[in-house]
């Protein structure tokens, strides 16, 4: 029964270090993973991980602080040596560090990922808004947002070509592009992390669907329009006997 005490501190040293080497790490790289690819890449491997932290929020983006490629860093380095059994103990103070860095880490990456959350709303809403006002200022030769509504009202809208409904999503569109560029300017000015509101997000998801109705509907017209337009310039020529169209 003493053989069971003799193990005591080797069976302590060896859930400190499981904790340290597992919890530990799995627990900052997995979210570190799923950012990157929010971000737009592909899933990284462990290996990788780090490094695409410092060259892409560290040193491209400069989203995050050099202390937190550093903390990743150092837990990452810990468990490899701990694979290769360079680590077969950790103090409780190393741990206790390592933990409260993981902590501060992960904390960071939760506002972090509001941050990257809000780019990929402000672009989608960006996008939005270029895929239907570009195609109507093709349509219409019209460049400024302005004469762009204006001539969708009088030539599309009162002509019965577009229900009414699409010059109220059309302006919509437009105002949740300035108010969603007017946060930004104003979080910018505040020195504040960007972080979108849940009106504002249920804006853009709005926007983005209206946007798709009223492109779809454009793409049916104008489709129309250069059918019609070809059947315009066709006659019929007639000879002995015969008629043949000509386009």
């Amino acid at each position: 029964f003493m053989a069971s005490g003799d193990k005591l501190k080797e069976n302590i040293d060896r859930r400190l270090l499981d904790i340290a080497v597992i919890d530990i790490y799995w627990g900052v790289l997995t979210p570190s993973q799923g950012l990157l690819m929010l971000y737009g890449l592909a899933p990284p491997t462990p290996k990788e991980t780090v490094q695409t932290i410092k060259e892409v929020l560290y040193k491209k983006e400069k989203l995050l602080e050099k202390k937190y490629v550093d903390i990743i860093d150092r837990i990452v380095t810990y468990y490899k040596d701990y694979e290769h059994g360079k680590h077969k103990t950790i103090s409780g103070t190393e741990l206790d560090k390592m933990v409260k860095d993981s902590l501060d880490y992960i904390k960071r990456f939760k506002e972090l990922r509001k941050q990257l959350e809000k780019r990929v709303q402000e672009k989608s809403i960006e996008e939005v808004y270029a895929d239907v006002f570009g195609m109507l200022e093709a349509l219409l030769k019209k460049k400024t947002e302005a004469g762009i509504i204006k001539e969708f009202d009088e030539m599309l809208i009162q002509q019965g070509k577009f229900p009414a409904r699409f010059l109220q999503g059309l302006k919509f569109i437009a105002k949740v592009k300035k108010d969603v560029e007017k946060d930004i300017a104003a979080d910018k000015k505040k020195k504040k992390a960007d972080q979108m509101t849940g009106k504002e997000v249920n804006e853009v998801e709005q926007a983005r669907k209206i946007s798709s109705e009223i492109v779809n509907a454009l793409i049916e017209y104008t489709q129309r329009c250069d059918f019609l337009a070809m059947d315009r310039t066709r006659f019929i020529i007639k000879g002995k006997g015969k008629t043949a169209e000509v386009f």
